[in-house]
């Protein structure tokens, strides 16, 4: 039978229809996504939008100098229907975290793990959330100091154990080797540090803007690298603050207001470091936020000689509920108060209510409030 010049017997149709199917289905099975296509309704949580929900700490009956003051603070400030996970060595710890806040409002749930942990939550993932309220936890490939540090160690195997134990959670790895803390986000950009960057390059990408992408396709996010900046966590260096707005470190200001007090030993027991090379890493951080469309308002800052103990009053934490936007502040008592009064008027004015969260016994192992809480979800 011809029809249109071509044969069509059946029983050729038929091969036809056999082969064509084995085609596609042979195509099915060997295709796979190229870096930065994957296509997902996952997004990383922003630092700026929306209520806290459900936070994470890890407890460790080390930390009590280090963390309970900041907790303690932030917790009380916090309403009831906000639910703690608190990952911890065992339900002994757990009740001795209890006995060290005294009442708090959120509800405090132990996880008690069976190993050592640090305080250091903030490090241990990234959250990605999708529209139904399911999360996804990307945890780093590998814990820096895992080998010698038990607590390092624990931490690692931290993200993947609360998966299992909270509703709607999961976690693995995803190829990316970092610290929760390289990255601040707002709703469409995540600022990430060069250190994160320089760690998966070739990785992850044979370019900056390769790495970019994928990360990019990963958080659905904008990525900005904050190249030339401080060798630190970008919590500790910026935070966003919302339509369009970001607040970023400047120990120039820091110089103003402290005067003939600049160098003072008490102010940064490791002692300070405002030389010119210090303070072009942080302007090239403002520089690189200016240049991807963000209004940038500076802020004091004091950096340690250490690279890590930093006078920071940008890593903290952002809640907004109710028509109110709160700024809880990392605060150091023992810094002069006039620098501190002139770090919550920046905050204050950009149309944050400012609660303070005592950081000095943090501020001295390189973090603060920020580092010491995760986020899993917001309302």
């Amino acid at each position: 039978m011809k029809r249109g010049g071509g044969l069509q017997h059946p029983l050729l149709r038929t091969t036809g229809w056999i082969l064509g199917f084995g085609v596609i289905l042979l195509l099915a099975a060997t295709w796979r996504p190229q870096p930065g296509s994957r296509e997902s309704r996952e997004s990383l949580l922003s630092d700026r939008d929306g209520a806290l929900q459900e936070l994470v700490v890890h407890w460790t009956p080390e930390a009590i100098s280090v963390a309970v003051p900041a907790w303690r603070d932030l917790f009380r400030a916090l309403p009831a229907s906000v639910t703690v996970h608190v990952a911890c060595p065992d339900v002994a710890a757990f009740d001795e975290l209890r006995r060290h806040l005294g009442p708090v409002a959120p509800t405090l749930v132990a996880h008690p793990l069976g190993h050592p942990l640090t305080c250091w939550s903030r490090d241990r993932w990234l959250a990605l959330s999708d529209p139904a309220g399911a999360v996804a936890l990307v945890l780093p490939e590998q814990e820096d100091a895992a080998a010698a540090w038990p607590g390092r160690a624990g931490d690692g195997l931290a993200g993947i154990e609360l998966a299992r134990r909270i509703p709607g959670i999961a976690g693995g790895k995803r190829g990316w080797q970092f610290d929760g803390g390289d990255v601040v986000a707002d709703e469409r950009t995540a600022f990430v540090t060069e250190r994160m960057l320089k760690r998966n390059l070739g990785k992850m990408g044979a370019t900056p803007a390769e790495v970019g992408d994928r990360l990019g396709a990963l958080l659905r996010r904008q990525v900005v690298w904050l190249t030339d900046g401080p060798d630190h966590h970008a919590c500790m260096v910026m935070m966003v603050a919302g339509r369009g707005r970001v607040v970023v470190g400047d120990p120039s200001l820091a110089v103003k207001i402290l005067g003939d007090r600049v160098h003072a030993p008490d102010l940064v027991p490791c002692g300070d470091d405002f030389t010119a090379a210090t303070q072009a890493r942080f302007d090239a951080v403002a520089r690189a936020c200016a240049n991807a469309g963000y209004a940038v308002t500076r802020i004091p800052l004091v950096p340690g000689r250490d690279g890590r103990a930093f006078l920071a009053w940008v890593n903290g934490m952002i809640d907004v509920r109710d028509g109110t936007s709160t700024f809880f502040m990392p605060s150091f008592p023992h810094a002069p108060k006039d620098l501190e009064m002139a770090a919550m008027a920046v905050w204050e004015k950009l149309g944050f209510r400012v609660i303070k969260a005592d950081c000095d016994g943090a501020f001295n192992h390189g973090g603060s409030l920020r580092c010491l809480v995760n986020v899993l979800r917001r309302a």
